[in-house]
């Protein structure tokens, strides 16, 4: 069929527009940390992973999670549910959450926050244990689900070794296809020779928002300090290489996909970037005007 000539050039807007909003690179809100005491709030291109800083954050706090009205919620080691705005970096607090204060170097107990993340719009949080609770995103109290039965927390975080490495551990959780997942190893780095030791092997587990309980799927990266589900991809943020890459939830599987940028270090929270307006105001655009576009090729 041939389209009438004023047809046309609306025809070539649209598929420009669309094309425009499609091939945009995935934008993320993190949290990074490249060795300073405090830790910056930005965003990054994940096709580059080049990182833009926004402000300057606390150490204290980790981890992302969309919430109300296009903010962003964290955790603080202190117990705190905080939200930050995602433009400035502003952080303000929701409310305690009941976890333990556990911003001071110990002693700790299991009942200090673990990971924290989102699924199916429900705020989910680990303690030292591995019990899963749910977070009220309104008050920040948590109330216990139950055992996952993943590994608990081997030894005090950031806690260091008469050999001069330090203890660490990397959990998330995040939701994918109406499911909550989490992933878990824990193990030690030395600085002085960059060399790191698996101390509890790194796997991938899909938990039972109801129950708590934890079913393992299958090995995964050791390192993946924050995943997070950009619009139904599952990204990994590798700290032990690097690396941002994509994560197959059904084998643990990954797929590199940029370097993350040195002025970034280690990233500790990510969460997908809302739209700006203006593309926002592109996409209405593009979809008014296929619809006048279909009204007019009724017509004739």
């Amino acid at each position: 069929m041939v389209l009438p000539q004023k047809l046309i050039i609306p025809s070539a807007l649209i598929l420009f527009l669309l094309a425009t909003c499609v091939s945009a690179d995935p934008i993320v809100h993190v949290l990074a940390n490249e060795g300073t005491p405090n830790q910056q709030y930005g965003d990054m291109d994940l096709a580059t992973g080049k990182f833009s800083a926004i402000s300057s954050t606390p150490s204290t706090i980790q981890y992302l999670a969309p919430g109300r009205n296009g903010s962003l919620l964290t955790m603080s080691f202190n117990g705190d549910l905080d939200s930050i705005n995602p433009n400035t970096g502003a952080i303000s607090v929701v409310g305690h959450t009941g976890f333990a204060n556990c911003s001071i170097p110990g002693p700790y107990t299991s009942n200090c926050q673990l990971s924290f993340g989102a699924a199916g719009g429900t705020l989910y949080a680990t303690d030292f244990a591995n019990n899963l609770y749910t977070v009220n995103p309104v008050t920040g109290k948590a109330t216990l689900v139950g055992a996952t039965g993943i590994p608990a927390v081997p030894f005090i975080p950031a806690s260091t070794n008469p050999d001069g490495s330090f203890n660490f551990y990397d959990e998330n959780l995040f939701g994918f296809g109406g499911k909550l997942y989490a992933n878990f190893d824990a193990g030690t780095f030395n600085p002085a020779t960059s060399a790191s030791t698996i101390v509890i092997s790194p796997e991938m587990y899909q938990l039972n928002p109801s129950t708590g309980h934890a079913s393992k799927i299958a090995a995964t990266n050791f390192g993946l300090i924050t995943i997070a589900n950009v619009d139904g991809t599952i990204y990994g943020f590798n700290g032990n290489t690097s690396r941002v890459v994509t994560v197959d939830v059904s084998n643990g599987t990954t797929s590199f996909v940029s370097d993350i940028s040195q002025s970034a270090g280690l990233i500790g929270g990510a969460a997908p970037a809302v739209p700006e307006p203006a593309s926002l105001a592109l996409t209405v655009i593009g979809i008014s005007a296929i619809l006048v576009l279909r009204r007019e090729m009724s017509s004739k």
